[in-house]
């Protein structure tokens, strides 16, 4: 008897996850390395991408040829480039022609987090990104450009903020803080100097920047003035993604969910933009999503 096997795909930064749906019932998640292009590259995520699959089948003894559909869901993969690289390493791969469905990993939040499609979702990790469908089932977005060009109120952006304006600070040109030592030390160098050429540094990634928010939250709860106004100034840009995207969506989308580090990790971020959003976007309400991007993408899979 030949099984049928379907297959959704979170394709993460720093990880990437499995599932298997097969004969109706659930595998176990299989975990692997990045296959994120922007991450990595493209040919390390593609290697990355042939091994967690290959793992994965091998482990649960199935057949290649089993598969009916799937499901990749990452980072860019809504980008020409993208669409095309993963496109074909997929019909490669499969020893007969199996439809493989890509959407970015945010908009696979967000078909797991609510059924009916009438929520929006909001993450805030290492980047940020809000998402929903308006009325008539098109997708609108705000955010998600990337660090060089926004994730306002994501961890790169604080730990940015607090990089730039620590320096500032030191020169009386903006509000006391006790933080520089602290990012110096966080980024392992010693003066303004060596700051200088750290930060031009072509070499200098987004991780390093996110990994900083941690300084600010820090301080922030033992209340240093500049920590405390980039939280909250993070909170707000945050509140502002949302609405821009109930604007686009005429305020279609009545609930919200929220996802990534920053809200996981800093409750003064999360606190400030709950209050926020009370405040000013009365219409919605913040909810616990019904699934994540994996249960998403499998629901793709299966065209449901």
């Amino acid at each position: 008897m030949r099984d049928e096997i379907y297959f959704a795909i979170d394709g993460g930064g720093t990880k990437s996850r499995l599932q298997f749906r097969i004969n109706g019932r659930i595998s176990q998640i299989f975990i692997g390395e990045s296959t994120n292009v922007f991450a990595c590259g493209a040919t390390l995520a593609i290697m990355n991408l042939k091994a967690l699959l290959t793992n994965a089948l091998n482990t649960l003894d199935l057949r290649n040829c089993d598969v009916v559909s799937g499901c990749f869901a990452s980072a860019g993969c809504t980008r020409e480039n993208e669409i095309a690289l993963f496109t074909k390493f997929f019909k490669e791969y499969f020893e007969k022609e199996v439809p493989v469905k890509l959407i970015s990993d945010a908009e696979a939040f967000l078909l797991g987090a609510f059924d009916d499609k009438k929520g929006a979702v909001l993450i805030s990790g290492t980047g940020s990104i809000c998402l929903s469908y308006n009325a008539e089932g098109k997708l609108v977005r705000s955010g998600g450009l990337g660090w060089r060009l926004g994730d306002e109120g994501s961890a790169v952006w604080i730990g940015t903020e607090a990089i730039k304006r620590a320096i500032k600070s030191g020169e009386k040109r903006d509000l006391p803080t006790k933080m520089l030592p602290t990012l110096f030390k966080k980024l392992n160098i010693s003066s303004i100097d060596n700051a200088v050429t750290f930060l031009h540094s072509a070499s200098l990634d987004k991780a390093t920047l996110a990994s900083c928010a941690s300084v600010v939250t820090e301080y922030g709860r033992a209340k240093d003035v500049l920590a405390l106004d980039i939280l909250k100034k993070a909170a707000l840009e945050l509140a502002l993604l949302v609405k821009s995207v109930l604007m686009q969506n005429n305020f279609y989308s009545n609930q919200l969910a929220l996802t990534g580090g920053v809200f996981e990790h800093d409750e003064i971020v999360k606190a400030e933009f709950i209050s926020l959003v009370e405040k000013n976007l009365g219409k919605i309400s913040i909810v616990e999503a019904n699934g994540g991007p994996l249960y998403g993408a499998m629901n793709v899979a299966l065209n449901r």
